[in-house]
């Protein structure tokens, strides 16, 4: 099922769910992640173009994920609230480290490209945030207990917008982190995604363009995350692996949703844009170019609060259909 990549999907994280791998050892490259593995105590200091400056702190804690090809870092306020959800790992092909930080208050993630300097022992590069608004980020490993960071954003005309200095204390405890205690009021948009909250069994069917059809089955689990901002989807396989990761939210600037899906296939996540149509409660997406001249086109119809059905339909450059899938999510009850 590698051969789907469709990045606007349910169908994607889906596939991931269906046809996880056994995990494979870790890379020496992936292994300088391990430093960030356990709970950390942070300080901050983050001072603005005027001069201002906020100190805070914050808990995060880290695991791998996605059968050890990503870290999954989460940090949480003295109040409990998700502050950020940051996902790390290796890109073998292009020989770079890749993170994206998703938080409450922003509609995008914050991506950033970073090189490892073994005798420095600092992780240091640059992040594109468009509009030529850029980010470059370092962070030294001091030992295994402690670490610094710095940040500092510029716009397009190189001035500063922020600048962050941070330290990381490892805890001696691993306690998980809490879950959020509140979160902030959800717009009609946003609403539209607790459609998917809960537990679901996925069934589906792949017809190819030459008859053959390839069934299957999952089970996805989805929660509001980082205070109601987001919505994350997890995929497992009938053996209980973890296939794939997926995010989702509303753009307000856009007027879409948009979603992220990160798997242990690929370092880098696919991305996809979808509108909703309130009187035929779908959300569908534009045809959108996966490569090698496919395109593909997702409808996700709600039929009540405990079904959901899908069609997926990829087409080649001369129009002609490739494949099309269906499937039906059925909340577990």
């Amino acid at each position: 099922m590698g051969k789907v990549i469709i990045g606007t999907s349910v169908v994607v994280l889906i596939f991931g769910g269906m046809s996880a791998k056994a995990q494979t050892p870790k890379s020496p490259e992936l292994k300088v992640l391990d430093h960030l593995v356990g709970s950390w105590r942070n300080e901050s200091v983050v001072t603005q173009a005027n001069g201002d400056e906020e100190e805070s702190t914050d808990t995060s804690v880290a695991k791998w994920s996605l059968q050890g090809r990503h870290i999954e870092e989460r940090g949480t306020d003295s109040d409990g609230k998700e502050t950020f959800l940051g996902l790390w790992t290796y890109d073998s092909d292009a020989g770079v480290y890749k993170t994206w930080i998703f938080a409450p208050n922003l509609p995008i993630p914050i991506p950033a490209t970073l090189q490892w300097d073994e005798s420095k022992k600092t992780l240091a590069g640059k992040g594109d945030l468009g509009n030529g608004i850029t980010m470059q980020i370092t962070l030294w490993r001091i030992d295994n207990d402690r670490s610094e960071s710095t940040a500092t954003m510029k716009d397009a005309s190189g001035n500063v917008l922020f600048d962050f200095k941070g330290k990381s204390f490892r805890k001696s405890d691993r306690l998980p982190i809490e879950s959020p205690k509140a979160q902030t009021p959800k717009s009609l948009e946003l609403k539209v995604l607790d459609r998917f909250v809960g537990s679901w069994r996925l069934e589906q069917v792949e017809r190819q363009a030459n008859g053959d059809e390839e069934k299957g089955t999952a089970t996805l689990v989805t929660k509001r995350s980082l205070q109601g901002r987001y919505i994350e989807i997890r995929a497992t396989d009938s053996d209980g692996k973890e296939g794939a990761l997926e995010l989702w939210t509303y753009d307000s600037d856009a007027g879409v949703y948009k979603m992220w899906f990160f798997d242990s296939n690929s370092p880098e996540p696919k991305r996809g844009t979808l509108r909703w149509n309130e009187s035929k409660k779908t959300l569908t997406s534009a045809n959108e170019d996966v490569g090698n001249g496919i395109t593909g086109q997702l409808s996700v119809r709600f039929i009540d609060n405990d079904r959901t059905e899908y069609t997926v339909t990829a087409k080649d450059a001369s129009e002609n259909v490739v494949f099309e899938t269906k499937g039906k999510l059925s909340r577990k009850k």
